[in-house]
């Protein structure tokens, strides 16, 4: 039987006790980070998401009216930009960055805050779309 020696290290003392420097993960993003990808993701997220809900459901056309189809998927993306300059990126900014600040918050329960501020940025851009083309159902025909 081997006798132990001073030089001997027990293998379940942790690594910085040791002397030996252990690389922290980069699972902890500060909060203005979570804040910037929440505003980033609601704004790359508007377009696709405006052309699916001409697709499948309808979108407010500018001078057109409510369209849906296939056919109005590429005049729902230049609408989007035309929302976009009398304040919706502004909005939708405003928002995704509220998403991301929430995040920060909630981001010690979560094991992946970037995915929730991803998912959450999502939700928020479909429902500002969803509710400017459902109007007329809200407040009746115009």
């Amino acid at each position: 039987m081997r006798q132990s020696s001073a030089n001997d290290v027990n293998p379940h003392t942790p690594l910085e006790s040791r002397g030996i420097n252990v690389p922290q993960s980069n699972h902890d993003e500060s909060g203005l980070t979570l804040v910037l990808m929440g505003a980033m993701y609601s704004i790359l997220s508007v377009f696709p998401i405006a052309g699916l809900m001409a697709l499948v459901f309808r979108f407010p056309i500018p001078f057109a009216g409510y369209r849906s189809g296939p056919s109005p998927v590429i005049p729902a993306m230049f609408a989007v930009v035309f929302y976009g300059f009398f304040s919706g990126f502004v909005l939708l900014i405003v928002l995704g960055a509220m998403g991301g600040v929430l995040t920060t918050f909630l981001k010690r329960k979560f094991r992946e805050p970037k995915r929730l501020v991803c998912i959450g940025s999502v939700v928020i851009t479909f429902v500002c779309l969803f509710v400017l083309a459902i109007p007329d159902y809200i407040v009746g025909p115009w």
